[in-house]
């Protein structure tokens, strides 16, 4: 029978050695959930170091939930637990607690080297809570807690140990356990710059040690550790919609190293933080209807009742190849420049039919990259035009619905999508009327929307040959000018005027996609906030890179430059801004076709 008590960490971790199994998520903890357990370990301090206290305050922690040792939910630690170095530690897989386990470590972690770097001695040996002073068949200490992600496992490894053990540290679990433990450094820190350092670094860990308590719940070895796990998270509250398909797909597998071999593939072509994206879009494509995040699980738990875990394993890694091309295209994929402007107008969603048609055609091909441009498109007057999100999902779906129609072409999903998008006389007006505020995401919209317009106008059999992301916005009359620079542009009429408000003008006039164009860096840098004759000039000379590489002139290498210095050769002010709008409004029909 299962028994629950109540212990300190002292008592859950004595002459034990834990393995986080397979199916547990990565150490995700953020800094909100860290500084709230600080905060509560610094209350206790505070509490138990007043004079006068005749009992020990306590304070309740939760659970930990251990199971013993299962190798075959241990893939990544059971060569290191199976050492025979360790066998009179007692072995277990941490069912649920890992969180909080792992963030009271690096406390300790942290403690003792802040003891260490300030000669202290600390009274109550910390380090068999964190070390099992054992090592493993490779001569290699093995630590109290072992990780199931190696990644992870190494750069904890290289806190405790001091090792330099490669890791990356852009991945979830690395990048938390970093940040987790600078943030305990900081706490030790600022406690110890109000206390007497000494007494402060030994009365925490004392807290850490007796005083936090625990319910400690042991399940038998008989018991079913997944379905354990999953109904310990069944609100889904603690884990994402991916770590929950995770542990149903190893729950059915009947295979668990190969599928969790699969799926780490999986995860790693599409990456840790667009998983959950992932999941969802797939299903999204499968089932024709969207799919949302909090009903990934359940839907993958419906899949799972008919199809194995190995067909579903299969597709998904299918398609996350297709995704992974998607998200990040390959230089000679004839859809890149589709697929990158895409991604810079950050419509998630538009990821779905995309999917759908790289599966169907081959993200590769010539046909995929004539229906990425026809979905582009799509988004691109929808984003202009400044229809709602809520639309696309039906859009979406009849896409979906005629990709996966084996009799359709490509032809006929470009015809579908372009019944579904604006008129050229919506657009036309909407994009007249468009503005821009300076923060990232409109400037890069803006600046997707008028590269396509500037490649356009090179035509077809001359395309230009531009670095997106050495290309920035230039607003042509500056941004952020003070009001005598303002009144060399517009003059003192406008800005003299009754009723003038710089607030109105900068985001009429200013923001306009009429006072907008496309520049390098450089040259956009060196244009500053000249006057508009100044800024002529700099059009017409040639400039260098910051190699000292000549561009060239931008008149020669920007067609709306050019067209700029023609149609404005002396002045550009609010009047010019209104009648180049609706000069690219024109163009961007075209374009945007």
């Amino acid at each position: 029978m299962n028994h629950i008590d109540f212990n300190s960490l002292d008592d859950i971790v004595h002459n034990t050695v834990f393995s986080i199994p397979d199916y547990q998520r990565d150490y995700s903890w953020s800094r909100g959930e860290v500084e709230t357990l600080l905060d509560d370990i610094g209350a206790l301090y505070e509490t138990n170091s007043k004079s006068g206290v005749s009992k020990v305050s306590k304070h309740f922690c939760g659970s930990i939930v251990t199971i013993a040792f299962d190798e075959e939910v241990s893939r990544n630690t059971r060569d290191i637990l199976k050492s025979p170095r360790l066998k009179n530690f007692v072995k277990m897989n941490v069912i649920d607690g890992q969180q909080r386990l792992s963030t009271l470590s690096l406390l300790l972690i942290a403690l003792r080297d802040y003891a260490k770097e300030n000669g202290i001695e600390l009274e109550e040996k910390i380090d068999q809570l964190i070390d099992t002073e054992k090592k493993d068949e490779n001569s290699r200490l093995v630590p109290v807690i072992n990780f199931s992600n190696i990644n992870t496992q190494e750069c904890y490894r290289s806190l405790l140990y001091g090792t330099s053990d490669k890791f990356t540290r852009k991945y979830l679990g690395a990048k938390h356990l970093n940040h987790n433990y600078q943030l305990c450094k900081q706490f030790i820190d600022e406690f110890c710059e109000r206390e007497n350092p000494e007494k402060a670094v030994n009365g925490l860990a004392e807290q850490v040690r007796y005083n936090l308590t625990f319910v400690g719940i042991y399940c038998e070895e008989d018991s079913d550790a997944y379905q354990i796990f999953e109904s310990l998270n069944a609100t889904g509250l603690s884990l994402t919609p991916a770590e929950q398909v995770k542990n149903i797909v190893l729950m059915k597998s009947k295979s668990r190293d190969q599928s969790l071999s699969q799926w780490e593939n999986i995860s790693s072509l599409v990456g840790e933080d667009c998983l959950v994206d992932f999941l969802s879009h797939f299903l999204f494509y499968k089932k024709t209807s969207r799919v949302s995040r909090k009903d990934t699980y359940s839907e993958f738990k419906n899949i799972l009742r008919s199809d194995s875990v190995s067909s579903v394993l299969s597709e998904l890694t299918n398609c996350a190849k297709v995704y992974a091309e998607l998200k990040n295209p390959s230089a000679n994929n004839p859809a890149c420049m589709q697929l990158q402007d895409m991604r810079d107008f950050g419509q998630v969603q538009a990821y779905v039919p995309l999917l759908a048609a790289g599966v169907k055609f081959g993200v590769s091909t010539e046909d995929f990259a004539s229906v990425a441009d026809s979905i582009l498109v799509f988004i691109a007057r929808h984003i202009v035009c400044e229809q709602s999100s809520n639309k696309l999902d039906a859009v979406f779906s009849s896409a979906c619905e005629v990709m996966v129609d084996e009799s359709k072409t490509a032809k006929d999903v470009i015809e579908f999508f372009k019944q579904q998008q604006q008129c050229n006389d919506v657009f036309e007006d909407y994009f007249r009327h468009l503005t821009f505020d300076y923060s990232a995401k409109p400037q890069k919209i803006a600046k997707t929307l008028l590269r396509r317009i500037e490649e356009k106008e090179w035509g077809a059999h001359m395309p230009i040959s531009v670095d997106r992301k050495q290309l920035s916005v230039e607003h042509i009359i500056p941004k952020q000018p003070d009001i005598e620079v303002l009144r060399q542009w517009v003059g003192s009429s406008v800005i003299d005027a009754e009723g003038f408000d710089n607030v109105d003008f900068t985001n009429q006039v200013i923001k306009s996609i009429g006072n907008l164009a496309i520049l390098y860096q450089p040259e956009n840098s060196s244009a500053g906030n000249d006057n508009y004759e100044d800024k002529l000039n700099k059009y017409r000379t040639d400039l260098k890179d910051s190699h000292g590489v000549s561009r060239g002139k931008p008149i020669d290498t920007f067609k709306l430059i050019r067209e700029l210095v023609s149609d404005y050769p002396n002045k550009f002010d609010d009047k010019s801004v209104d009648q180049r709008a609706k000069d690219l409004a024109k163009k961007a029909v075209i374009a945007w076709s």
